[in-house]
């Protein structure tokens, strides 16, 4: 089962996500649709591969690290591509190493239950994925100011299952922070 353990956007990081969604969507430019009720923007802590039967298991860890986690306090880059021929497009995060750790524990906790996907493990760039371009864009970068002074600070963490484009499609558990 592929699952993303995620941290779920709050209103005002939602709102901006969508907004940079539509924007790429009134241009004919993404294949991910953002709506309330799915799929759900996100950041990803690990996303990868599970049993079902484990999934009880994992919930028990997340519980379990619950008390060591102090929820960070985020702030986006401006949209952008991770790499000159990829078709994601990214918020990025300012000072990401709270969230490196973070992801580190998870992983730690994690060992021997679950396997992180080759885009989903600790050594990707902590990010919220606003748009996939579709395969005739020519990407036009999407320009807002306000972007980057967007603070966020995560409430919750949720198991997802995980969609197309690593996507989050149906939220299996979700933990207050």
């Amino acid at each position: 089962m592929k699952i993303n353990i995620n941290f779920p956007l709050t209103k005002e990081a939602l709102s901006l996500v969508r907004r940079i969604n539509t924007w790429y969507l009134d241009n004919g430019e993404t294949e991910i649709v953002f709506t309330d009720s799915g799929p759900y923007p996100h950041l990803t802590l690990l996303m990868g591969d599970i049993a079902p039967d484990k999934l009880e298991e994992m919930m028990c860890r997340i519980i379990g690290l619950l008390n060591t986690i102090s929820p960070p306090t985020v702030y986006f880059t401006a949209p952008h591509r991770p790499a000159s021929d990829s078709r994601f497009v990214f918020l990025g995060v300012k000072r990401p190493d709270c969230l490196h750790e973070l992801k580190e524990q998870m992983a730690e906790c994690m060992v021997g239950i679950f396997t992180p996907s080759e885009h989903g493990g600790i050594d990707i760039a902590p990010h919220v994925t606003v748009a996939y371009l579709t395969q005739s864009s020519n990407y036009s970068p999407f320009r807002l100011e306000n972007c980057t002074k967007t603070k966020w600070i995560p409430d919750r963490i949720a198991v997802s299952q995980t969609g197309k484009h690593g996507t989050c499609i149906k939220n299996l558990d979700v933990f207050e922070l």
